[in-house]
């Protein structure tokens, strides 16, 4: 049932990737444009997909499970904070990205880039955008998240 599962989650994030790279065309038309934008332009409570640091195309048997499964989850916001250097020589800022992941953890990013995995919305009695507020703040109260996230 693991190696299930295991096959299951790469098929997703491979098929994610490919319908987010099929988006990545000069001169494009106007439905590959707003699938574009429809990819790139995620909420807090959609689920999303980290993108830059999982190599998609590697042989199933050569993957690192652990960092697709903290790569793909419900997002839930971002807040920006202050990094200080060592020995009091500065400062800078940076974003973090929280995501809830598959198996219910709150995982933390930063330095990375986001889409959004396309799920359908027909089983949901609620509008998308209560949806995706319901996770956020299911989210905050479990995690005793108490920023305002940006």
């Amino acid at each position: 049932m693991e190696d299930l599962l295991k096959n299951v989650l790469h098929l997703m994030a491979y098929n994610a990737y490919l319908v987010y790279k099929s988006c990545l065309v000069g001169d494009s038309a106007p439905s590959v444009r707003e699938r574009y934008h429809l990819i790139k332009d995620y909420k807090p409570g959609d689920l999303v997909m980290e993108i830059s640091k999982f190599e998609f195309f590697k042989d199933p048997n050569e993957l690192n499970y652990e960092l697709l499964l903290n790569s793909i989850g419900h997002y839930i916001g971002k807040e920006m904070r202050e990094i200080f250097y060592e020995e009091d020589e500065g400062s800078y800022f940076e974003i973090f990205y929280y995501i809830e992941t598959l198996d219910g953890r709150l995982f933390q990013w930063y330095n990375c880039d986001f889409i959004r995995i396309l799920t359908p919305n027909k089983y949901h009695i609620y509008t998308e955008d209560e949806c995706r507020k319901s996770k956020v703040e299911l989210a905050k109260l479990k995690y005793n998240i108490t920023c305002n996230l940006i």
